[in-house]
C-alpha cells in the first residue's frame, strides 16, 4: 500500500518541505491541503473524513 499523507499549507510543525524526500516511506503520496492549519480534521471535516474514507476502501480484508 502505497502510504498517503495529508499535509496542511498552513501548519507551523509540520510545514510542507518538511515531508518532500521523506526517507521513511517509499514513494508517498503527499497532498497538500491549501489553507489547513494544525488542527485539520477540526477545519475541514469533510475533507478528512473522505479521505479516511477513501482509504480504508484500499485495504484488502
Amino acid at each position: 500500500m502505497t502510504p498517503r499523507v495529508l499535509d496542511r499549507e498552513l501548519d507551523p510543525v509540520i510545514p510542507p518541505a518538511l515531508l518532500r524526500g521523506e526517507a521513511y516511506a517509499d514513494d508517498p503520496t503527499v497532498r497538500i491541503v491549501p489553507g489547513g492549519g494544525r488542527h485539520l480534521p477540526q477545519e475541514r471535516p469533510e475533507l478528512a473524513t473522505n479521505e479516511l474514507r477513501e482509504l480504508i476502501a484500499t485495504i484488502d480484508e
